[in-house]
Protein backbone atom coordinates (compact mmCIF):
# COMPACT_ATOMS: atom_id res chain seq x y z
CA UNK A 1 0.00 0.00 0.00
CA UNK A 2 1.23 3.42 -0.58
CA UNK A 3 2.27 5.97 1.96
CA UNK A 4 0.10 9.22 0.96
CA UNK A 5 -0.30 11.58 3.38
CA UNK A 6 -3.66 13.65 3.50
CA UNK A 7 -2.80 17.72 2.25
CA UNK A 8 -2.31 20.15 5.12
CA UNK A 9 -4.73 23.19 6.18
CA UNK A 10 -8.58 23.44 4.76
CA UNK A 11 -10.61 20.57 6.32
CA UNK A 12 -12.87 20.15 3.10
CA UNK A 13 -9.29 19.28 1.36
CA UNK A 14 -8.25 16.90 4.29
CA UNK A 15 -12.02 15.39 4.09
CA UNK A 16 -11.65 15.11 0.24
CA UNK A 17 -8.61 12.99 1.06
CA UNK A 18 -10.22 11.12 3.45
CA UNK A 19 -13.00 10.28 1.00
CA UNK A 20 -10.56 9.68 -1.62
CA UNK A 21 -8.52 7.15 0.76
CA UNK A 22 -11.60 5.47 1.64
CA UNK A 23 -12.87 4.82 -1.69
CA UNK A 24 -9.52 3.34 -2.58
CA UNK A 25 -9.50 0.73 0.04
CA UNK A 26 -12.84 -0.47 -0.38
CA UNK A 27 -11.73 -0.63 -4.41
CA UNK A 28 -8.89 -3.09 -3.16
CA UNK A 29 -11.19 -5.12 -0.77
CA UNK A 30 -12.95 -5.82 -3.88
CA UNK A 31 -16.11 -4.49 -1.80
CA UNK A 32 -19.32 -2.86 -3.75
CA UNK A 33 -20.55 -0.42 -1.67
CA UNK A 34 -23.17 2.42 -2.86
CA UNK A 35 -22.34 5.76 -3.54
CA UNK A 36 -24.83 7.20 -0.75
CA UNK A 37 -23.97 4.19 1.60
CA UNK A 38 -24.09 5.12 5.82
CA UNK A 39 -23.35 2.99 8.48
CA UNK A 40 -22.06 3.46 12.00
CA UNK A 41 -22.06 2.44 15.64
CA UNK A 42 -23.66 3.56 19.01
CA UNK A 43 -21.83 2.73 22.23
CA UNK A 44 -24.27 3.07 25.65
CA UNK A 45 -23.65 1.88 28.84
CA UNK A 46 -25.32 1.99 32.10
CA UNK A 47 -24.69 1.95 35.67
CA UNK A 48 -23.43 -1.97 36.49
CA UNK A 49 -24.46 -3.27 32.90
CA UNK A 50 -22.27 -4.37 30.08
CA UNK A 51 -21.60 -1.79 26.80
CA UNK A 52 -24.59 -1.92 24.15
CA UNK A 53 -22.96 -1.56 21.08
CA UNK A 54 -25.64 -0.89 18.62
CA UNK A 55 -25.37 -0.30 14.78
CA UNK A 56 -27.02 1.77 12.55
CA UNK A 57 -27.21 2.48 8.85
CA UNK A 58 -27.48 0.94 5.71
CA UNK A 59 -28.24 -2.84 5.62
CA UNK A 60 -27.12 -4.46 2.57
CA UNK A 61 -30.33 -5.60 0.76
CA UNK A 62 -31.93 -9.24 0.92
CA UNK A 63 -32.47 -9.34 -2.58
CA UNK A 64 -30.62 -7.45 -5.56
CA UNK A 65 -31.67 -4.36 -7.02
CA UNK A 66 -33.89 -4.31 -3.47
CA UNK A 67 -33.77 -0.73 -1.64
CA UNK A 68 -31.84 -1.19 1.37
CA UNK A 69 -33.38 -0.70 4.90
CA UNK A 70 -31.62 1.98 6.80
CA UNK A 71 -31.07 1.00 11.31
CA UNK A 72 -32.14 4.69 12.75
CA UNK A 73 -29.48 6.09 15.47
CA UNK A 74 -30.97 5.06 18.40
CA UNK A 75 -30.88 5.96 22.08
CA UNK A 76 -32.26 4.44 25.21
CA UNK A 77 -32.82 6.06 28.14
CA UNK A 78 -34.05 5.31 31.04
CA UNK A 79 -35.78 6.94 34.49
CA UNK A 80 -37.52 5.55 37.61
CA UNK A 81 -40.93 5.87 35.83
CA UNK A 82 -40.45 5.21 31.87
CA UNK A 83 -38.52 4.43 29.25
CA UNK A 84 -37.50 7.03 26.27
CA UNK A 85 -36.45 6.08 22.89
CA UNK A 86 -35.07 8.72 20.42
CA UNK A 87 -34.47 7.93 17.13
CA UNK A 88 -32.90 9.68 14.21
CA UNK A 89 -35.45 9.49 10.95
CA UNK A 90 -34.60 12.09 8.53
CA UNK A 91 -37.72 12.61 5.62
CA UNK A 92 -40.28 10.48 7.92
CA UNK A 93 -43.52 11.88 8.74
CA UNK A 94 -45.08 11.26 11.61
CA UNK A 95 -48.20 9.79 10.05
CA UNK A 96 -46.49 7.18 8.31
CA UNK A 97 -44.16 5.52 11.50
CA UNK A 98 -45.62 2.23 12.31
CA UNK A 99 -43.98 1.36 16.33
CA UNK A 100 -45.52 -1.74 18.33
CA UNK A 101 -44.63 -1.89 21.89
CA UNK A 102 -44.18 -5.36 23.67
CA UNK A 103 -42.81 -6.20 26.82
CA UNK A 104 -38.86 -5.16 26.79
CA UNK A 105 -39.23 -4.84 22.71
CA UNK A 106 -40.38 -1.19 20.57
CA UNK A 107 -40.68 -2.28 16.81
CA UNK A 108 -40.30 0.68 14.70
CA UNK A 109 -40.90 1.07 10.57
CA UNK A 110 -40.70 4.36 8.57
CA UNK A 111 -40.39 5.05 4.75
CA UNK A 112 -37.92 6.95 3.57
CA UNK A 113 -39.30 8.31 0.23
CA UNK A 114 -37.41 7.01 -2.84
CA UNK A 115 -34.48 5.46 -0.61
CA UNK A 116 -36.60 2.85 1.41
CA UNK A 117 -37.48 2.95 4.97
CA UNK A 118 -36.09 2.55 8.40
CA UNK A 119 -36.66 -0.39 10.67
CA UNK A 120 -35.14 -1.68 13.48
CA UNK A 121 -36.07 -3.89 16.76
CA UNK A 122 -35.08 -1.76 20.37
CA UNK A 123 -34.46 -3.94 23.10
CA UNK A 124 -35.89 -1.87 26.22
CA UNK A 125 -33.90 -2.24 29.82
CA UNK A 126 -37.29 -2.75 31.20
CA UNK A 127 -40.53 -3.96 30.83
CA UNK A 128 -42.96 -1.46 29.37
CA UNK A 129 -46.66 -1.09 29.21
CA UNK A 130 -47.62 -0.84 25.11
CA UNK A 131 -50.87 1.56 25.99
CA UNK A 132 -49.41 4.12 27.46
CA UNK A 133 -47.28 4.80 24.36
CA UNK A 134 -46.61 8.16 23.31
CA UNK A 135 -45.38 9.54 20.31
CA UNK A 136 -43.30 12.26 18.56
CA UNK A 137 -41.76 13.37 15.95
CA UNK A 138 -39.93 16.85 14.74
CA UNK A 139 -37.85 17.50 12.33
CA UNK A 140 -36.75 13.74 11.80
CA UNK A 141 -36.19 13.41 15.51
CA UNK A 142 -38.78 10.53 17.06
CA UNK A 143 -39.07 10.45 20.58
CA UNK A 144 -41.27 7.51 22.25
CA UNK A 145 -42.10 7.57 25.93
CA UNK A 146 -43.53 4.62 27.97
CA UNK A 147 -43.95 3.88 30.98
CA UNK A 148 -43.02 1.19 32.38
CA UNK A 149 -44.83 -1.78 33.78
CA UNK A 150 -45.61 -1.63 37.46
CA UNK A 151 -43.60 -4.78 39.59
CA UNK A 152 -45.92 -7.63 40.61
CA UNK A 153 -46.84 -6.74 44.59
CA UNK A 154 -45.53 -9.81 46.30
CA UNK A 155 -48.45 -11.19 48.39
CA UNK A 156 -48.36 -11.08 52.59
Amino acid sequence: MSSKRAPEGNPDDLFAAMERMFREMVEQMGVDIPPNFTFGFTLNQREGESPEVRPFGDRPPAAPGETPARRPRIEVLETPDEVRVIAEVPGARRGDLRLQAQDRTLHLRAPRGDEGEYAEEVRLPAPVDPRSARATCRHGVLEVRIRKRAAPRKAK
